[in-house]
């Protein structure tokens, strides 16, 4: 799989294909073309790759948790296909045994971290699947996981290796005309970003992390676009940290804005049944449909397509904002209708454009190639946006 290359410019020039047309780089986009766009990216599952032949994929984790993929094979020549996420959060690692990642399906099995030496153990007892009831003993060492498992008179062999899963979005490029709000020099980051609010600035900004990243400083303020945007198309790579004794219920927490009102939630929710507080929820409002989730120290994309409510000439809203969310290149949510701002947000503030808003809830969350497609409507020049094709 091909991880696209942050600082190639005009990477998309060629890739921009609407209803299998090409469209000019700068082109200005309505909201259906829009959306033909970012549809096409969307996979129904994250194709795994070996780390050993992805190191620009953007991983800096341990093989200690993340994605492992193998199989089960039994006594009698069955076999079952595995997908294993290792959660480390706390004292103790779990290990999800599942029958296929980037689906809500209920898992085979459990287990526990119950012992180390040369290699960690996880232990315990089948939740579903083919042998309920059955015991599971499987060791993880040097990236691969193996061991036994059985139920009654049934015994069977799992292996699996470590595999990664990188975004099919990673690194795409924006197109000419986008406005480019961090790129591959951070040295613009103060042309694109505010504090919030505007005055005074921070004297501590959010600092660099390396090539294009920004990383958040705990103690600054929120940062938000000194542009305006109403309907428009987001790109958003972000990483969240990896700090296995934060066990609270708000670990990497971070989010998105669009339009000062509507926030996607960031947070490290790596392996959790998903809820409208987890990564890629639209805040206390939807959760996403599946858990998108890569593991902590991945780096991850957001691809966000955002209609905004339309009002009539007494300023009157007659119709809700939607959204559109790709994560990690799966559709998490499908023009989800906004019934009203997210968390305690103010509430909503007309027909007019906004800025887009990082949060900064206290943990070292990073960001780069972020970008944003002012959609036609959005546009001063495009007239009345309620005339705009739905």
């Amino acid at each position: 799989m091909t991880v696209h290359d942050v600082t190639r410019p005009g990477f998309l020039a060629g890739l921009l294909l609407i209803s299998g047309n090409p469209v000019a780089a700068d082109a200005e986009l309505t909201y259906r073309e829009a959306r033909a766009m970012i549809m096409s990216h969307r996979v129904e599952r994250i194709p795994s790759v070996d780390p050993s032949v992805a190191p620009d994929a953007g991983f800096e984790g341990s093989e200690q948790y993340g994605d492992y993929e193998g199989s089960i094979v039994m006594e009698g020549g069955a076999r079952q296909t595995v997908a294993v996420r290792i959660q480390h959060r706390g004292a103790t690692r779990v290990a999800h045994i599942l029958p296929e990642f980037d689906r809500r399906v209920e898992p085979l099995a459990v287990l526990y971290e119950s012992g180390t030496g040369d290699g960690i153990v996880f232990t315990g007892r089948s939740t579903g699947g083919a042998m309920p009831g059955g015991s599971w003993s499987l060791t993880l060492r040097n990236g691969r996981l193996e061991g036994q498992l059985s139920a009654r008179d049934e015994h069977g062999r799992l292996e699996a290796a470590r595999v990664i899963r990188p975004s099919p979005t990673l690194g795409l490029a924006a197109p000419e005309g986008a406005d480019v709000l961090l790129g591959p020099d951070t040295e613009t980051w103060r042309a694109s970003w505010s504090d919030f609010p505007h005055e005074p600035e921070s004297p501590d900004p959010w600092e660099p992390a390396g090539p294009g990243v920004m990383r958040i400083v705990p103690k600054t303020r929120w940062v938000l676009s000194r542009d305006r945007y109403r309907d428009q198309l987001v790109h958003l790579e972000f990483r969240t940290p990896f700090n296995p004794d934060d066990t609270g219920r708000f670990p990497g927490n971070s989010g998105i804005y669009l339009k000062g009102f509507y926030e996607i939630q960031i947070l490290e929710s790596y392996a959790v049944e998903p809820t409208y507080q987890d990564c890629g929820a639209i805040y206390h409002h939807y959760a996403p449909q599946i858990n998108a989730c890569a593991p902590p120290r991945q780096w991850q994309t957001f691809d966000l397509l955002f209609r905004d409510a339309r009002y009539d000439r007494w300023g009157r809203k007659v119709e809700p904002a939607r959204m559109t969310v790709l994560h990690n290149g799966l559709l998490v949510h499908d023009e989800r209708r906004m019934t009203g701002t997210t968390g305690g947000n103010r509430r909503e503030g007309g027909p007019h454009s906004a800025e887009i808003f990082l949060q900064n809830h206290g943990h070292p969350v990073e960001f780069r190639n972020i970008w944003v497609i002012k959609l036609l409507a959005s546009n001063p020049s495009a007239g009345d946006p309620n005339t705009e094709e739905k």
